[in-house]
C-alpha cells in the first residue's frame, strides 16, 4: 500500500511517499506537504496474517505510517457486496467518517481509540456515499444513489436532500459524482442516465444550470466560468460543455 504526493505543475515528481509493504512502514520526502493533504486513506490491504479493508494513517509530526483494522466492519456487513468506499476527516475534530457500499449510514470513527463512535443517516437510498466538507459553509455533502444530501456537522442531522435522477420502469438509476467550483457558488452533478451535468444552487438545492454532454457522464469537474468536464462511464471518453441557465427547477 502506497500513497504519494505530487504538484499539479509537475505530476511525475514525487514530493513525499507513505508506504506499507515488505519491511517497516516508511514515510519519506518532504513531510510538510501532508499539512495540505488528507492523512487518512482506505484500501484493501493484504498481508500474511489477514486481508481486509484497512485505514492508512500518516502522521508527519511523528514521521510514522500506521495501519488500523476496522473491528466494527464485521459480519453485520455483506463483505462480498459491501466494500468500504472511502474516508473523510471531520474538520476541527479527531474524527473520521467512513462510507460503505450500498449503505446509507456512514460510520463515525475515532482513530485515536480505534473505535466506532456513531453513524450518520443519509437518505436511505443504499448508495455508495462520497463525502465532501464545504469550505465556505459548515456543511457535509454526500450523494446517496440518486439523491444529494446536506448534513449538519454539529448534530449530524439532514436539513436538506433532493432526489436528482428519476427511476426507469422497474429500475432505479443513480447519479454520478458531484463537484463544486472554486468559490462553491455552484455544485455540478453528473447524471449518466440523463446524458447531462446539472448545476445546483448550494443553498436551496434547486437546479439552476444544465449542460447536455451526451454519453453517460460519471465523473465531473467544474471551473469558475461554469465550464464542465466529465468522464464517460463506460468508454472513459472526455465530455465537456458549458452550464447554461435553467429557469425551471
Amino acid at each position: 500500500m502506497e500513497v504519494t504526493a505530487h504538484r499539479f505543475a509537475a505530476p511525475p515528481e514525487v514530493l513525499s511517499r507513505a508506504s506499507l509493504g515488505n519491511g517497516s512502514p516508511r514515510l519519506s520526502g518532504d513531510l510538510s506537504v501532508w499539512g495540505f493533504l488528507p492523512r487518512y486513506h482506505v484500501a484493501y490491504y493484504t498481508c500474511p496474517a489477514w486481508s481486509n479493508f484497512a485505514l492508512l494513517c500518516i502522521d508527519p509530526h511523528r514521521e510514522t505510517v500506521e495501519v488500523q483494522t476496522f473491528h466494527w466492519y464485521n459480519e453485520d456487513y455483506d463483505k462480498g457486496y459491501q466494500g468500504i468506499v472511502g474516508v473523510a476527516e471531520v474538520p476541527g475534530q479527531d474524527l473520521l467518517i467512513v462510507s460503505i457500499q450500498r449503505d446509507s449510514h456512514p460510520v463515525l470513527y475515532d482513530p485515536s481509540v480505534r473505535r466506532k463512535v456513531g453513524q450518520i443517516g443519509l437518505a436511505g437510498r443504499a448508495g455508495n456515499p462520497r463525502l465532501y466538507f464545504r469550505r465556505t459553509a459548515n456543511e457535509l455533502w454526500a450523494d446517496d444513489y440518486d439523491t444529494i444530501v446536506k448534513v449538519d456537522p454539529e448534530s449530524w442531522s439532514v436539513p436538506a436532500a433532493r432526489r436528482l435522477q428519476r427511476a426507469a420502469p422497474q429500475c432505479a438509476q443513480f447519479i454520478g459524482e458531484f463537484a463544486f467550483d472554486s468559490s462553491e457558488a455552484v455544485c455540478a452533478v453528473a447524471r449518466p442516465f440523463s446524458g447531462d451535468v446539472i448545476g445546483l444552487d448550494p443553498g436551496t438545492l434547486r437546479i439552476r444550470y444544465r449542460c447536455t454532454t451526451g454519453g453517460q457522464p460519471l465523473e465531473v469537474g467544474i471551473l469558475e466560468d461554469r465550464r464542465v468536464f466529465a468522464r464517460d462511464w463506460k468508454s472513459g471518453a472526455l465530455l465537456k460543455g458549458q452550464l447554461r441557465r435553467r429557469w425551471m427547477s
